[in-house]
């Protein structure tokens, strides 16, 4: 399998690719994550809407809820990867400004790769960050 590198660029006249199956379970976990639920053209169940979390109650029921819609998102939309478990944590919140931090980490396994952990953070101040560890 091979798949473009991302973030999108050219390096030498050319777009990189990668035939790495870890990396291309990442890039597209964190693309399912970043990308809002009928943002797609013709995919309406396509994304997870990471960034919307950022404007509902930091409450467990809205991160359980959010949980079980990430986690089908996921498993319809990258069959690359086994998805086991995703975390959500609120980070440093300052009620008084309105800002607000969020991480969710998905791990996942990627047959003969073992198990992997990505992590998308959230802010209201930017988008979307990421923090991978392999």
């Amino acid at each position: 399998m091979k798949s473009i590198n991302i973030p999108f660029r050219f390096e030498g006249g050319k777009v990189p690719d990668t035939t790495d199956t870890g990396v291309i379970a990442k890039q597209r976990i964190a693309d399912v994550l970043a990308t809002r639920g009928s943002e797609r053209v013709m995919r309406p169940g396509y994304g997870a809407g990471i960034s919307g979390l950022l404007f509902e109650p930091l409450d467990p029921l809205v991160f359980a809820d959010y949980r079980v819609d990430a986690l089908a998102a996921i498993n319809d939309n990258v069959s690359i990867a086994n998805i086991r478990d995703i975390r959500i944590s609120e980070g440093n919140t300052t009620r008084s400004s309105g800002d607000s931090t969020l991480s969710v980490s998905v791990v996942y396994s990627v047959p003969g790769m073992g198990i992997s952990v990505y992590t998308a953070v959230v802010d209201s101040n930017t988008i979307l960050t990421e923090e991978s560890t392999f």
